[in-house]
């Protein structure tokens, strides 16, 4: 299942984003929106394996908000297609409500659900977004350093979650930050940390 789950990330829609904003050429915004509607078309609402994972679930998430995003700024909107929006809210809720906090012990996969849900929480307008996004925050600024040691390092000792998480946690920073609700001065320090890490690996 995980060749499935890595092809659903959708890790290179953001690509056809970019290409857009370099050339104004319409057919990469087509192109995005045509995966996301098959998509949407093979994948209904919790019915196939691509809802089984939080993780992969936010993953997607943020691909599709990146890729919406950087088209919009290209001059294609296609996030104004209705069947898109309700995709995304339904995935945002779905993650909402499936989030992994009752675990005993919290691993990479909670800081990439709540920032999956953070992003997308704040940078889409839907029926409760404001509540989500907080709610993700509140996990974010409680994981950064209940998952690290002083020193930055992530627990589960491991170089790949290493980057793995630290990217999450930035992304998510770099949202609050472009919203003017950063997070607070504990999170800022850890994740500065956690990056000086990076190039020591």
């Amino acid at each position: 299942v995980k060749i499935v789950f890595e092809i659903n990330r959708f890790k290179d829609l953001p690509a056809l984003g970019q290409a857009a904003l370099l050339t104004s050429d319409e057919k990469y915004a087509l192109e995005a929106e045509r995966r996301m509607l098959s998509w949407i078309e093979d994948n209904p609402f919790a019915l196939s394996v691509n809802w089984s994972s939080a993780l992969e679930i936010s993953i997607r998430l943020i691909s599709w908000t990146a890729t919406l995003l950087l088209l919009k700024k290209a001059g294609f909107n296609i996030a104004d297609n209705l069947k898109i929006q309700r995709s995304i809210y339904e995935q945002a809720c779905y993650l909402a409500a499936d989030l992994g906090t009752d675990k005993v012990i919290s691993t990479n996969h909670l800081i990439g659900e709540a920032a999956g849900l953070y992003v997308t929480a704040s940078l889409w307008e839907f029926n409760n977004n404001r509540k989500y996004a907080q709610a993700a925050k509140c996990i974010l600024e409680r994981e950064i350093t209940k998952q690290t040691f002083p020193d930055g390092v992530t627990r589960e000792a491991s170089s790949w979650y290493h980057q793995f998480v630290t990217h999450f946690f930035d992304l998510a920073d770099r949202v609050a930050l472009s919203q003017g609700k950063p997070f607070s001065q504990r999170f800022q320090a850890r994740l500065s940390s956690m990056k000086s890490f990076l190039p020591a690996m």
